[in-house]
């Protein structure tokens, strides 16, 4: 069976965060098993996306980078948190502060969201204006 067709999502919140900044909150050096685990996130996140899309809750858990740059984007790291709560993938994207959420299109977002700016992904570079097809769903 083919997986199902994702439509990412991602949050802007209306803060920013250098990617200067969030490299500096990251420690120096991180415990062997840490590394390990993420190690294996990377591929069993290739399995999530092209076969399996029930995985992507385990494959998008991170032991490396979101906790420890939590204090420079707190507000990015809780909403993450509520959204994993109610079983949406969301993970802090790149050095962040924009929450990414690979969505199924079923579900319905966290109250929450609504103070971020939502754009959705279409696989084309651009992306999609602020509350296009998203802003149904907050």
């Amino acid at each position: 069976m083919p997986p199902a067709v994702l439509d990412p999502l991602v949050l802007l919140p209306s803060s920013t965060l250098s990617t200067d900044r969030a490299r500096g909150l990251l420690p120096s050096e991180v415990p062997h098993a840490d590394a390990v685990f993420n190690a294996s996130r990377a591929g069993l996140l290739v399995h999530a996306l092209s076969a399996d899309p029930e995985l992507l809750m385990e494959a998008t858990e991170d032991r490396l980078h979101q906790d420890h740059r939590a204090p420079g984007m707190p507000q990015s790291v809780e909403l993450m948190r509520v959204l994993r709560q109610e079983g949406h993938a969301a993970v802090i994207s790149g050095a962040g502060p924009s929450v990414l959420v690979p969505r199924d299109g079923g579900r319905r977002w966290h109250r929450s969201c609504a103070a971020w700016s939502p754009t959705p992904r279409r696989g084309d570079r651009a992306g999609g204006a602020a509350g296009e097809s998203g802003s149904a769903l907050w």
